[in-house]
């Protein structure tokens, strides 16, 4: 007789992270430097949130900007609050509806009806900031006043879509504006990805769409920092009159401009 050979031990699920991490962060589990990463990794089903190899972390599914003061993932699914998971300040008073769908975080967004559906939070300004946030359109109407607010402080700055010119626009303190354009029939129906903020030196809006492909960038110089109030308007402008018709999901408020670097991570969150 002879010895048959000792089998060797295998590890499908490590190997299944194994060619997950080489394949979208172009390493090795042995490499000598592991960049932290975002994505998704599901094993039967269930998502994979921090992967750890001999004691090191080296992926995890929650690597945002350090600039992020408040994110607002809205996965709550019902009730009129949603929870800042990153700051305290938390929306407590949005008195829209709920939508259920896969495409959302946590597989719900809350909903504005474009009539009388709104939420506040109130929460300290600071000099510069991104506003980044995942919306999408139902029905943006033909009514007058035509923009649709996205967010605002009751005058601006203010991020909305504006239905006359087939434009999103992002207006500072004193009413300059960057516009990116974006046709409505294009927009109902579709998810965009929404980056607008600004620095003492320049003022940016970036729209991308639900494939996450760049839909046009546009920026202008030195912007008035200057807010109407400290209280954030969701999906209204203050005065009831310009709300939003759709979802707004998954926010997040830093306080800083966003490089490409960082909105690229906040891409791969949403």
């Amino acid at each position: 007789m002879y010895a048959r050979p000792h089998p060797v031990a295998r590890y499908p699920v490590r190997e299944a992270i194994e060619r997950w991490l080489i394949a979208h962060l172009g390493i090795t589990i042995d490499g000598t430097t592991v960049p932290e990463s975002s994505g998704n990794i599901t094993i039967d089903g269930t998502d994979v949130t921090e992967v750890t190899v001999d004691g090191t972390t080296v992926w995890t599914a929650d690597a945002i900007p350090d600039s992020v003061i408040h994110h607002y993932p809205a996965d709550e699914g019902s009730g009129s609050t949603i929870a800042d998971s990153v700051g305290s300040a938390d929306v407590t008073d949005f008195n829209g509806t709920w939508t259920s769908d896969g495409a959302f975080k946590g597989g719900t967004a809350p909903f504005f009806d474009r009539t009388d559906d709104d939420a506040t939070v109130s929460a300290t300004n600071p000099s510069a900031y991104t506003w980044a946030v995942r919306v999408r359109a139902d029905s943006l109407g033909t009514e007058s006043p035509t923009d649709r607010m996205v967010f605002s402080h009751a005058f601006v700055p203010v991020l909305k879509y504006n239905i006359d010119s087939d434009v999103w626009r992002f207006n500072d303190g004193s009413g300059s504006r960057a516009e990116v354009a974006d046709s409505q029939s294009a927009v109902e129906g579709s998810i965009r990805y929404l980056f607008s903020g600004l620095n003492a030196s320049t003022a940016e809006l970036h729209v991308y769409d639900e494939t996450k492909t760049l839909v046009g960038s546009d920026s202008f110089p030195s912007p008035n920092q200057t807010y109407t109030t400290s209280t954030r308007y969701i999906g209204d402008d203050g005065g009831g009159s310009r709300r939003w018709g759709g979802e707004i999901d998954n926010w997040y408020f830093a306080d800083e401009l966003f490089d490409s670097s960082d909105r690229q991570q906040i891409l791969d969150q949403m």
